[in-house]
């Protein structure tokens, strides 16, 4: 673990959770998007972040997954009770068949998720890390909420949770899935950033 560098909450940006010196101020990324969006961000995407998430998505290694469990589950332990239901960003189901998990979920498999996002992403779509920044901000929503799900949003408080914040576009294509439904607030929280 100490070769993977925290981000410290009072010295990140109050929107996406980038590394910078005030917390007060949101960086220009969050300007550009002008909205009200929270992310908290737990570590920095640096070259071991990378490698990790090479190894662990990309190679299929699901069991380094568990390299982050207890930091995960801690910090979502800490502010569960701020939240009605917590989310995992989903995976399609090319990315299923072929990694055979949800990187998600796998960096903490024991915790009580609210599966209630599907991802359509057709097999013909580039995945977002396969995208350039204008590409990734530009794409469709593939969200949408489960069916049998969609009665228990009205007003309720959602943190979503996702591994990586690169641009924010996944993050506000599940927001705005979920807010079509009466959620009263949404957050996020991503492994890096």
């Amino acid at each position: 673990m100490d070769k993977f560098q925290k981000i410290h909450l009072d010295q990140s940006c109050n929107g996406c959770g980038r590394t910078q010196d005030n917390q007060s101020e949101i960086c220009n990324d969050c300007r550009r998007w002008n909205d009200e969006f929270k992310n908290t961000a737990l570590f920095e995407y640096d070259q071991s972040m990378k490698d990790f998430f090479n190894q662990y998505k990309f190679m299929g290694d699901y069991l380094i997954g568990s390299t982050f469990a207890i930091t995960l589950y801690t910090y979502l332990n800490q502010i569960r009770d701020q939240f009605d239901l917590i989310i995992p960003i989903p995976i399609d189901k090319s990315t299923w068949l072929t990694r055979g998990f949800n990187q998600v979920v796998g960096l903490a498999p024991k915790f009580d998720w609210n599966d209630i996002l599907v991802s359509n992403r057709s097999d013909n779509q580039k995945h977002q890390y396969q995208n350039s920044r204008i590409e990734r901000i530009a794409r469709n929503n593939p969200f949408q909420v489960c069916e049998e799900s969609r009665n228990k949003l009205r007003e309720k408080s959602v943190l979503l949770v996702d591994d990586i914040y690169t641009t924010g576009t996944t993050l506000r294509h599940a927001r705005d899935a979920l807010h079509k439904y009466g959620t009263k607030r949404i957050e996020s929280i991503t492994l890096c950033r």
